[in-house]
């Protein structure tokens, strides 16, 4: 925020308030740190990623009436079984509940907020839309914001096959060959919270990182 409030106003416009790793609402100041950043002159998009998992302990009117732009939700829904397997916990019921008073909280308040839910469920995705999740869910989201993932980086071997979900594939170079690089590469540079300037948002390397951009405030 000191950079912000020093030299990036009118420059640094948008602010994802999101870990590389880990979940951003067991961060006790979260939402203060929205309302921080929606006082700041020239912030005009506040985002985050979340599970889903703790929401209710934050609160659901907290969080809508916060100033928050978006929040993608990254979940699997499909059943209980499902869930525990991929996640390795036994939150769904706490999950779905979440995010259906979620969307509804924020349906009943005008929609401030632009939810997408990212799913990782076994394929194919019929999986899910014939569940009672779905059912629930659609009443209160356009399912053009319900995005389901097929592929899967195996961040330098360490994700194994049996840790993504059923009928999904990895990533290959030698199916990509050819193709452009990923859009998070050159879409835009991204500012972590101790000023490096790294070219994705994705995944955590030293190869992406560039300067820090302190140096040059």
């Amino acid at each position: 925020f000191k950079l912000w409030e020093k030299d990036g106003a009118g420059i640094l416009k948008k602010l994802s308030i999101s870990p590389n790793f880990g979940e951003v609402s067991i961060n006790r100041k979260w939402i203060d740190m929205i309302v921080k950043a929606k006082s700041i002159n020239g912030i005009n998009n506040i985002s985050s990623f979340t599970n889903a998992i703790n929401l209710h302990t934050i609160g659901i009117d907290r969080i809508v009436d916060s100033g928050i732009s978006n929040i993608e939700i990254s979940t699997s829904l499909v059943d209980r079984e499902s869930y525990k397997r991929l996640y390795g916990r036994d939150k769904y019921d706490q999950v779905l509940k979440n995010i259906l008073d979620l969307l509804s909280a924020n349906k009943s308040k005008g929609s401030p907020i632009d939810i997408y839910i990212n799913l990782r469920i076994d394929l194919p995705q019929e999986n899910f839309e014939k569940s009672e999740a779905y059912k629930k869910i659609i009443k209160y989201i356009d399912k053009r914001k319900i995005s389901y993932l097929t592929k899967y980086d195996t961040w330098g071997g360490v994700i194994k096959k049996d840790s993504i979900p059923k009928g999904a594939t990895f990533i290959s170079v030698k199916n990509n060959k050819g193709k452009p690089p990923c859009l998070q590469l050159y879409k835009t540079l991204y500012v972590k919270m101790d000023g490096t300037i790294q070219a994705c948002k994705c995944v955590t390397h030293e190869s992406l990182n560039t300067r820090n951009i302190l140096d040059y405030s």
